[in-house]
């Protein structure tokens, strides 16, 4: 996609100065005069090795205190059987650039959001229910330009033949069209201001609904108003007449709506038809923990990167069991420590939060050069503070929110204070963070923290599902649902990342990178840890975190500890892992141009705000509650060995395709499939 810096239709005026935008041109020669000054690997390696640059601290950690009160928060909470017949109304607001603070103490304002907060409210419903949405897209005009054709190479332009008059050209034959007046999906970034609603994870019907209701549409176009006034001032142009229907009514593809979509999620109604089949009532969605965000082609990365997604969660039979084993109740306030041991859920939404949009046209700037992400929590900038009994159990659904290649994610408990230091380097070089964590106990001085540390100091995790399903064990015969000690989870082994750096610092790291990737264990040892829950972006984790028992210390009895919730990089997903390396890497000091992510502070103690002692918490093991999940539906059980086997009997009415063919009766069915892509 290429759109014209000169086009007079991307600037909007009464919004202050215009960003600059760099032409395709111009991009083009830029790279190749740095590509002329990069000096060759082996010359870059050995200068970094003899003269590293010494980051400069930015932002210096403080020491958390144990007696901190507990600060954390989350979303509003919208339960459709507490409004009945009524929708969840999300309003798609733009929130202008530096504006106003938004969402729950966030230092930026965000681009585009729900209801003017980032993340939107927590959806909870059973599994029997329908949601009602009543989406609105209040967002401004869509400008620039995107290219639906062939465009031609600008660096092969015959003489005097400039890029804006190739653009012209382009827009009077109909391949450059205004976004405003685009109309359809197209490959690349465009139309920013262009929404729908995905609801990532629900088992629901695709498109709409049979009373024609929106249900997962994900190919419809919420497009705000100022596009369709656009369409019908510029109706006589090459960019917007293509719209007009045969009748000349209206300016509007089948697939898109104007300001507005309401949607009905039927989530009680999985495998419906072979149920009806087989005169079977409706069965409940699965419980899980899911998510729902603009899915738009063209502005989903825009929109999601600016914060507009939340969680949607469906409570059922796993959850009540859980429910009653620890607090005595089947349906708890999830938000409130209830019971013996101050069982709660908390929800944590994990975003890399980009203020500035990768649509060309947006009237806003940047609140940090470079394009760094605002690492959000809940909407939050600011790691809050979770306090916690010793031997008090919570659950925690961990969402990675994040859409970017830098988003992916090992999420870990920690024990003391980990923080994330920010420092620039030497000749305007861009930020880098460091992991640091206090020289020693009672210590305000902050040093950079070790891979074997960080190891060290993790704390046990259990699982209990992945991507909204509960992790199940067994075969078909026999499946139940379990829970993972993740302390066991590939333990013992050792991640090639992690070896200790000899020689040239550089040659040694990137060694270590290559030996991650040698065979299929290295593979596995480098991504499954041991404590750790690897996330990509759009992943779920529900985990349980039982807060570690309270040691003496110096002959007396300790009361408080802390404890760093932290979301750390993944380094062998980073976009370009050998520019990385020209910078940071160079020791075994956790120093990147990617940034970890603390998600809390936890206080662990023994003592109330004033200082007095509170009742102990009954000893429980967390792998008992194995032992009280209820049982596995059919559908959700792992397939058997005779479905995917070749059926024989050619001329029955239910014989497989394959059956006929010379031995292939009785053999299980195969296909092989060929995935190649590029990027993380």
């Amino acid at each position: 996609m290429y759109k014209s810096d000169s086009d007079p239709s991307t600037r909007r005026s009464g919004d202050g100065p215009h960003r600059p935008r760099i032409s395709r041109r111009t991009l083009v020669q830029t790279a190749l005069m740095s590509a002329v000054a990069i000096p060759l690997a082996s010359d870059a390696s050995e200068a970094a090795a003899q003269a590293t640059p010494v980051p400069s601290p930015v932002v210096q950690p403080k020491v958390i205190p144990t007696s901190s009160t507990e600060t954390w928060s989350e979303p509003w909470v919208w339960r459709p059987r507490e409004w009945p017949g009524q929708q969840l109304n999300l309003n798609v607001v733009e929130n202008e650039n530096p504006g106003q603070i938004v969402g729950f103490g966030n230092q930026s304002a965000v681009l585009f959001s729900y209801n003017g907060a980032t993340p939107g409210p927590t959806i909870r419903m059973h599994g029997d229910e329908t949601l009602l949405v009543g989406l609105r897209n209040l967002l401004g005009q869509n400008f620039g330009m995107t290219y639906v054709g062939p465009f031609p190479d600008l660096k092969a332009l015959p003489d005097g033949v400039t890029a804006d008059q190739v653009s012209a050209k382009a827009e009077q034959l109909g391949i450059a069209r205004q976004d405003s007046c685009l109309g359809e999906h197209t490959n690349g970034v465009h139309s920013a201001r262009v929404t729908n609603l995905h609801s990532h994870g629900l088992h629901v019907r695709p498109g709409r609904n049979p009373d024609g209701t929106h249900s997962d549409n994900v190919i419809l176009r919420v497009i705000p108003q100022a596009d369709l006034e656009q369409r019908e001032e510029q109706s006589d142009s090459a960019a917007c007449a293509w719209l007009r229907d045969p009748e000349q009514t209206t300016f509007l593809r089948d697939d898109e709506t104007v300001g507005f979509a309401d949607y009905e999620f039927r989530i009680g109604e999985v495998q419906a038809k072979a149920r009806d089949a087989r005169a079977l009532p409706p069965q409940p969605h699965p419980p899980g923990t899911h998510w729902y965000h603009p899915h738009t082609h063209g502005s989903t990365h825009n929109q999601v990167s600016s914060g507009m997604a939340g969680f949607l969660i469906i409570e059922g039979d796993v959850d009540q069991a859980i429910n009653l084993e620890l607090t005595g109740e089947r349906n708890p306030d999830p938000r409130l420590k209830t019971g013996p041991y101050d069982y709660l859920e908390r929800l944590m939404l994990i975003q890399r939060v980009f203020v500035t949009s990768t649509d060309p046209d947006a009237p806003t700037q940047s609140l940090k050069e470079g394009g760094v992400a605002n690492l959000s929590v809940n909407g939050d900038q600011t790691p809050m503070v979770i306090t916690m009994r010793p031997g008090a159990i919570e659950r925690w659904r961990v969402l990675n929110g994040s859409v970017d290649g830098q988003g992916y994610k090992r999420f870990m408990v920690v024990k003391g204070q980990y923080a994330v230091e920010e420092s620039t380097t030497p000749g305007g070089g861009g930020p880098v963070f460091t992991l640091v964590k206090p020289r020693d106990a009672g210590s305000t001085t902050f040093v950079p923290a070790t891979r074997a540390e960080v190891s060290a100091d993790k704390q046990r995790l259990y699982q209990l599902a992945f991507d909204g399903v509960t992790l199940v064990a067994g075969d078909a015969d026999s499946a139940v649902y379990t829970i993972r000690d993740l302390a066991e989870q590939n333990a013992g082994t050792e991640n090639p990342l992690d070896r200790p750096l000899t020689g040239n610092p550089n040659q040694a790291m990137l060694a270590n990178y290559e030996a991650c990737f040698a065979n299929a264990d290295s593979v596995r040892n480098t991504f499954v840890r041991p404590n750790e829950v690897y996330l990509a972006p759009g992943n779920r984790s529900d985990v349980l975190f039982q807060a570690p028992q309270l040691k003496a210390a110096q002959g007396q009895q300790a009361n408080a500890e802390v404890y760093t919730v932290l979301a750390r990089e993944v380094v062998v997903h980073a976009d370009n892992f050998q520019n990385q390396l020209q910078g940071a890497f160079t020791s075994d000091t956790l120093v990147s141009e990617t940034q970890d992510i603390v998600v809390a502070y936890m206080i662990v103690t023994d003592a109330d705000a004033d200082g007095n002692s509170v009742p102990s918490i009954p000893d429980y093991n967390v792998m008992d509650l194995v032992d009280i999940l209820p049982e596995v539906p059919a559908y959700l059980r792992p397939i058997a060995d005779d479905e995917v086997l070749v059926k024989t009997g050619a001329d029955t009415a239910d014989a497989d395709p394959d059956a006929g063919l010379p031995d292939r009766a009785g053999t299980y069915r195969t296909r092989t499939i060929m995935y190649s892509g590029w990027g993380a």
